[in-house]
């Protein structure tokens, strides 16, 4: 994938509800991973976290809350508009950055445009695909 060095991490709508789900420290284990970065969260995710608050059931619509309440006292929210994938990957392809998501279908669409992608692995750990 060549040398990437990107300055931006993008998370998706999964990989912020895992600091909920998995008691993760999010934040720190990307810095630790990749180093100095500005995480930014899109404004479609926050739009999914906003409809999981309105509409999930259970854990999941409290996570959702919680997770709203913590992207925006922690992260910076940058505009996009479209579905929530295809917006990633478009901003993610004019950052230069990093998407941070667990989808696996996602990960799958982001390897194709040679993006690279961190996700957990066994659901504790996280790990980098392709060259940052």
């Amino acid at each position: 994938m060549g040398l990437y060095r990107s300055k931006y991490v993008i998370l998706d709508t999964n990989m912020i509800l895992s600091i909920f789900e998995q008691s993760i420290d999010l934040k720190n284990s990307i810095l630790n991973l990749i180093g100095k970065c500005e995480i930014v969260v899109p404004r479609t995710v926050l739009k999914e976290l906003y409809l999981l608050s309105v509409h999930g059931k259970g854990k999941r619509k409290i996570n959702a809350q919680s997770a709203i309440d913590y992207v925006e006292r922690n992260f910076d929210i940058i505009e996009n508009e479209g579905d929530t994938d295809t917006s990633l990957i478009s901003l993610a392809k004019r950052l230069k950055a990093v998407v941070a998501t667990n989808d696996r279908e996602l990960r799958k669409k982001l390897r194709e445009n040679s993006i690279p992608v961190l996700f957990l692995r066994e659901r504790k750990k996280l790990v980098s695909d392709g060259t940052i």
